[in-house]
C-alpha cells in the first residue's frame, strides 16, 4: 500500500519543461569541411585572439560572445586575417551555446546570420590538440590560405607609415613651439615708446 501511495504521489507532481541542446552527428573536422564548401557556410583554422559580449541573440535565448580569431586558412577565400564569429554564451547548456579560450587554437564552423558568422555547440568545432596529426594534414590540405586582405600593405608597411606620420606630427608641432617662443620673444623685446 505505501508503494502505491507513492507511486501515485510522483505522478500528481507537475514535472517541469526541460529544453536540452540535441546535435545530429556530423563526422569529423573533415567532413564539417566539406560539408562547408558545398553549402556556402565557412570552416576555417584559427586562434582566439580577443572576445567581447556581442549584440544579444534575437531568439532570446542569452547572451552571446564575440569572438576574434585570427585565421590561418579557410574553406572560402577570406580576405582579412582576423574574423569574428559569434556564439552564445552557454557552453553546451540547453542552447547549444560554446565556449573559447584566449590562444586556443581551433578549427571552426559557422553559418552566416543577420550580416554575422556564428557557431555553436553543434556546429562541429574541433580544438585542434584534440585532433590526430593525420585528420590534421587532411584538414590542412583541404583548406586554403588566407590571404592578406585585398593585397594592401603589409604589417611592415603599416609601420612604416605610422613611424613617418608620427615623426611628421612631431616635427610640425616642435615647429609651432619654435614660432610661438620667437614670436613672443620678438614682442618682448619692444619697448613702448
Amino acid at each position: 500500500m505505501l508503494v502505491v501511495i507513492l507511486v501515485l504521489g510522483l505522478t500528481a507532481v507537475p514535472l517541469a519543461t526541460v529544453q536540452a541542446c540535441s546535435c545530429a552527428m556530423l563526422g569529423g573536422p573533415e567532413e564539417v569541411a566539406a560539408q562547408a564548401a558545398r553549402d556556402g557556410s565557412v570552416a576555417f583554422i584559427g586562434t582566439v585572439v580577443d572576445a567581447a559580449p556581442a549584440p544579444a541573440d534575437p531568439s532570446g535565448f542569452g547572451g552571446v560572445v564575440g569572438y576574434a580569431f585570427a585565421v590561418e586558412q579557410a574553406s572560402v577565400p577570406i580576405s582579412a586575417t582576423a574574423i569574428e564569429v559569434h556564439a552564445l554564451d552557454d557552453d553546451g547548456g540547453a542552447s547549444c551555446g560554446f565556449t573559447f579560450g584566449r590562444g586556443e587554437s581551433w578549427f571552426v564552423s559557422a553559418y552566416e546570420q543577420d550580416g554575422a558568422l556564428h557557431t555553436g555547440l553543434c556546429s562541429g568545432n574541433t580544438r585542434l590538440t584534440d585532433m590526430t596529426q593525420d585528420s590534421m594534414d587532411r584538414l590542412r590540405e583541404m583548406l586554403i590560405p588566407v590571404e592578406p586582405a585585398g593585397g594592401g600593405p603589409s604589417a611592415e608597411d603599416a609601420t612604416f607609415t605610422v613611424d613617418w606620420l608620427t615623426a611628421g606630427a612631431a616635427t610640425a608641432l616642435l615647429g609651432a613651439m619654435l614660432l610661438t617662443v620667437f614670436a613672443f620673444r620678438r614682442d618682448s623685446g619692444r619697448r613702448p615708446g
